[in-house]
């Protein structure tokens, strides 16, 4: 009778994938520019009003975007998310067929949700601020100060729940300290950490990537409402622009052929 080996905690997997990135890149332990190492990363980074949601991320054909919310008030939930959706990327981009994008929504980032969400949560803490970082900074286990707390804020420019979480999963404080740096926190976070950083917003997507969301949606593959998130337009002007989609029995084989032809003619 054969056995199985049971999968990992999400948790794990997303740290270890974090690791992993980390190690390949050559980003050590310190702070990072979770934008540029998207970037690095070949991911395509916008920024769009996404009413109440966090974030997006698509991948197709090779070529892979991520939508950040342009209406968030916090510098540091924008950047939580980016590292998310990068998650996403490293760990899901190949979660659908080579038929079908891959297509997720981000309603909420910190929300808990099906295992590859917690697995980008994971992904994303551990990017942002590694556990060999945290231990560097509190060898042994002492008694961690809400000004500790904020001094590691301000150096990897994430919020008060990322820190507290970060170090509790590290095992250097207990559950019962960690909730009462947060309630502390709550109230005197801002006071402390001085001048707040502005969020980012909109920017262009890049024509190529551009052109083949197009293309999907055109196929049908990708609603309108999808189009105008990405593009910032409405639907009549996604609609003015483009036109309306194919029927749905488009034929998706002609479809990435030409996408990978108009890929193959942009590089040349």
């Amino acid at each position: 009778m054969g056995s199985s080996t049971p999968a990992a905690p999400p948790w794990t997997v997303g740290e270890r994938a974090a690791q992993a990135l980390r190690f390949e890149m050559g980003l050590g332990h310190g702070p990072i520019d979770v934008y540029d190492v998207a970037s690095r990363r070949g991911v395509s980074v916008v920024f769009r009003d996404l009413g109440s949601d966090d974030g997006r991320y698509v991948f197709h054909n090779g070529r892979a975007l991520m939508i950040v919310s342009a209406v968030c008030p916090e510098a540091t939930r924008q950047r939580f998310t980016a590292a998310h959706e990068l998650g996403h990327h490293e760990l899901h981009r190949f979660s659908g067929d080579s038929e079908t994008p891959t297509y997720l929504v981000d309603h909420d980032t910190f929300a808990k949700g099906e295992r590859r969400e917690t697995e980008a949560n994971a992904f994303a803490a551990t990017l942002l601020l590694p556990t060999e970082a945290l231990r560097a900074e509190f060898p042994g286990r002492p008694r961690v100060e809400l000004e500790d707390v904020v001094t590691l804020m301000r150096r990897y420019r994430v919020s008060l729940e990322v820190v507290v979480n970060r170090i509790n999963n590290a095992s250097i404080i207990s559950s019962a300290r960690r909730q009462a740096l947060l309630d502390e926190g709550r109230g005197r976070v801002h006071e402390l950490r001085g001048e707040e950083e502005q969020p980012r917003k909109d920017q262009v997507v890049p024509a190529g990537l551009e052109d083949s969301l197009r293309e999907l949606y055109l196929a049908g593959l990708v609603p309108p409402e999808r189009l105008s998130e990405a593009l910032a337009l409405s639907i009549k002007q996604i609609v003015a622009r483009y036109g309306h989609p194919q029927p749905p029995q488009a034929d998706v084989d002609d479809l990435i052929a030409e996408l990978e032809a108009n890929s193959e003619s942009a590089q040349s």
